[in-house]
């Protein structure tokens, strides 16, 4: 009997699905059909009589169709013998027939470890054959890449290999080099990587610059932690270095003598260089001279000596913030206040296109809130609102409100207002 029960754990352990399902189904139903007499005993239900009868008999077929004489796979064998002689209540066959469970059970658990490790050996191989494809494909895809970008770096392997990246000190004996607009977008990115060009790199137009030899080419400026940098596109591109002092402050050159027809022939044409720099070009006008008219464009110069258009300016305020002098008879004359002069600067950098005029109306503000809160006399301060009125400076619009922001200041100080 002790070995049957065995039997029948090892079988809703380790048995087949089929062994389990009808194991645990006469063992389930066996429980219900206790649980139900019980509940009819306590409150003398013929339901749960009825239930038990129900479960009984389900039960019962269950157990006759159950054949204790066949193999539970995954389990152990039990043989009609074997229950003959556990009836018997034999000891010595116990002994063996325990000895038999316990390494068939051994068995069933190595079978089961060899398929857990057969299962396992098998995700690993289709893991690593995926891995494996991922990596192949990911370097015939760099070898394509590398294939692409050398054919186009053949091209000018000569004018990659021949760049000088020279500083600012000694570059003062160079030539001119005229500039080059026939760059593929594979050699930009070569050039990028070899100058190391940072990614807050801007686009601007040098003019020119005597001391450096540059004249209308367009360059890429960037600055690092302690420099600033321009690569120029020239023929053999060059890449001057200089310190961020350079940044410092921007000057006005009003006026440049200019040849509109002569000038910028690099930018001339659909290729790439062309079509990043074209927006760059300078704002040309007439101007009147002594007895004649000429053309003429405004320039802004970078210490030391090079000269970049106006859009570029617009570029140059993005990398830095420097001071903008304006050297003429506005700024030297006595005539005007400080405010006044700021303002007057602030407008030609509207006009030139270097500030938006939401830039110029924010600017503007910071001014006429100073110019409100200095101590200044009232007539000062009336005549100052009034001559920036008259240069369009301001609307009148502004000079009312900051007119009442100036007499509130003056109250709260108790001056005169």
């Amino acid at each position: 009997m002790g070995h049957k029960i065995k039997v029948l754990v090892n079988g809703m352990i380790y048995g087949d699905g089929y062994t389990k399902f009808m194991l645990w189904s006469i063992f389930l139903l066996g429980v219900l059909t206790i649980g139900s007499l019980i509940i009819a005993a306590a409150f003398f239900s013929l339901t749960f009589v009825g239930a038990a009868v129900v479960f009984a008999a389900v039960d019962a077929y269950l157990i006759h169709g159950l054949d204790f004489g066949t193999e539970m796979k995954g389990g152990v064998e039990a043989s009609d013998d074997e229950e003959s002689d556990d009836e018997d209540d034999d000891e010595e066959d116990e002994d063996e027939e325990d000895e038999g469970l316990t390494i068939e059970l051994l068995d069933a658990e190595e079978d089961l470890k060899d398929k857990e490790e057969k299962k396992k050996a098998k995700k690993e191989k289709k893991a690593k054959k995926s891995k494996d494809k991922k990596k192949k494909d990911k370097k015939v895809k760099e070898s394509s890449n590398d294939l692409a970008e050398k054919k186009s770096e053949n091209k000018s392997e000569t004018k990659l290999d021949n760049k000088a990246s020279i500083s600012a000190d000694n570059d003062s004996n160079a030539s001119i080099s005229p500039a080059q607009s026939d760059y593929t977008e594979h050699e930009l990115k070569a050039l990028f990587k070899k100058y190391k060009v940072k990614k807050n790199h801007r686009p601007i137009l040098v003019d020119h610059s005597d001391k450096y030899k540059i004249k209308e080419c367009p360059a890429f400026a960037w600055t690092t932690r302690n420099n600033f940098n321009i690569l120029l596109m020239e023929d053999e591109p060059r890449k001057l270095t200089f310190g961020l002092e350079a940044l410092g402050k921007i000057s006005y050159a009003r006026s440049y003598p200019a040849n509109q027809k002569k000038e910028y022939d690099c930018l001339v044409g659909q290729d790439l260089i062309a079509l990043v720099f074209s927006e760059y070009r300078p704002v040309y006008q007439s101007v009147s001279r002594t007895g004649y008219t000429e053309e003429a464009k405004n320039l802004y110069m970078l210490e030391p000596d090079i000269y970049i258009t106006a859009p570029s300016a617009r570029e140059i305020m993005i990398l830095a913030s420097p001071d903008f002098i304006v050297d003429d008879e506005v700024t030297q004359s006595e005539d005007y206040n400080q405010y006044y002069k700021q303002a007057y600067k602030q407008k030609i950098l509207l006009d030139d296109g270097v500030l938006n005029i939401r830039d110029y109306q924010a600017r503007i503000k910071v001014i006429l809130q100073k110019l409100s809160e200095a101590t200044i006399t009232p007539a000062a301060f009336r005549m100052t609102l009034q001559e920036m009125t008259m240069q369009q400076l301001i609307t009148t619009e502004y000079a009312t409100y900051y007119t009442q922001v100036n007499r509130q200041i003056r109250e709260r100080r108790g001056e005169q207002v």
